[in-house]
């Protein structure tokens, strides 16, 4: 039987607060299959499982991690304060500051003329 988004993250989130290790088999069957629950995830499960890596430092799930940050990023405006600094708490405790296209390209080049 396959788990449903909530499940997910809700195991994730237990799996994290019980300090399970992070070469628990169970913990890598249910990461295994998180990442097809991305676009079902709400902002909350989002926020919990990137908590749960983050206090697992389980960084070796970046891929992952990736992935769902950039689900919150696309649903922003979806996202509460608490989600948003769960999801900041936990880049930082990962060291994971993801760059996009703009914010590592400079901005244009403005010219002033004068006469």
């Amino acid at each position: 039987q396959r788990l449903r988004a909530q499940e997910v993250a809700n195991m994730v989130w237990s799996i994290a607060t019980l300090s399970f290790p992070n070469s628990s088999p169970l913990l890598q069957q249910v990461l295994s299959g998180a990442e097809r629950h991305i676009p079902h995830f709400e902002p909350q499960h989002l926020a919990n499982i990137t908590w749960s890596l983050a206090t697992l430092q389980a960084s070796e799930h970046s891929s992952l991690f990736t992935s769902l940050t950039s689900a919150a990023s696309r649903r922003v405006d979806d996202l509460e304060p608490r989600h948003l600094a769960a999801l900041l708490w936990s880049s930082g405790q990962l060291s994971f500051f993801p760059t996009s296209a703009a914010a590592t390209t400079p901005p244009a080049a403005t010219t002033t003329t004068t006469t």
